[in-house]
């Protein structure tokens, strides 16, 4: 995903790839098609993994992360960052539930991966409830415009290297 260049959170930089991409950005990416991707991730989670009598800490993230995206893209009209820390702002507005998230961060930490818990009522209700709400907007399959052309003379680029 073109997005995750966005991030200074990079495992690899080889050549101009990663800075031209950020720059590239904010020309060709959708927020339409951006709030429906994040959208869709945090439903995908919650229905396959977050509705058990046990919960998976991890999987919790993976709702978090896409709906405070989301929120991100509503508020700020822009590419969400990558890290989860920066997004912990779309919900400054609910101290409890940032306790909430933060518990969950260091039980994620000194937990096992396949350790599983009770679901946390207020993360329940904040994903549910937040999904609710996405699914009532409506998704415009507004046209791209001209971002092929670019998008393919950066690949172009990046192979010359």
């Amino acid at each position: 995903c073109l997005s995750d260049w966005s991030s200074d959170v990079c495992s690899s930089d080889l050549g101009g790839f990663a800075a031209a991409a950020r720059a590239l950005l904010p020309t060709v990416y959708v927020l339409d098609t951006g709030l429906y991707h994040y959208r869709s991730m945090a439903k995908i989670t919650w229905l396959d993994n977050l509705r058990g009598e046990r919960v998976r800490p991890k999987k919790y993230f993976y709702a978090l992360r896409p709906l405070c995206a989301a929120r991100w893209i509503e508020r700020h009209g822009a590419v969400p960052p990558i890290e989860f820390a920066a997004l912990m702002a779309m919900i400054a507005d609910q101290p409890a539930l940032v306790r909430d998230v933060e518990d969950l961060l260091v039980l994620k930490r000194e937990t096992a991966e396949a350790e599983t818990i009770v679901p946390v009522a207020s993360l329940q209700a904040f994903i549910e409830g937040e999904l609710q709400r996405l699914d009532t907007l409506v998704h415009s399959h507004r046209p791209r415009g001209a971002v092929i052309e670019p998008l393919n003379a950066l690949f172009h680029a990046t192979l010359a290297e």
